[in-house]
């Protein structure tokens, strides 16, 4: 379980049941977040507070398509 890095900025998230708070807050640099799965299981996911604060990305691409974070603590 975790996440990798690629190229050092695209992480490939895989088998996560949670994201703890602010696991990406700030990452300024990040575009792009993409999970091994679906977008149903990326909903399943429970992400901590203010995971993605002042993140770049918006958007975590999906096997099946993406899923906008935005709205997203």
């Amino acid at each position: 379980m975790g996440f990798k890095m690629k190229n050092g900025s695209y992480p490939y998230l895989e088998g996560l049941p949670e994201l703890r708070m602010g696991c990406f807050a700030d990452a300024h640099k990040l575009r792009t977040v993409e999970f091994r799965g679906t977008a149903q299981q990326w909903n399943a996911v429970q992400c901590g507070r203010y995971w993605h604060e002042n993140a770049a990305f918006e958007q975590v691409c999906c096997e099946d398509g993406t899923v906008d974070v935005r709205d997203t603590e």
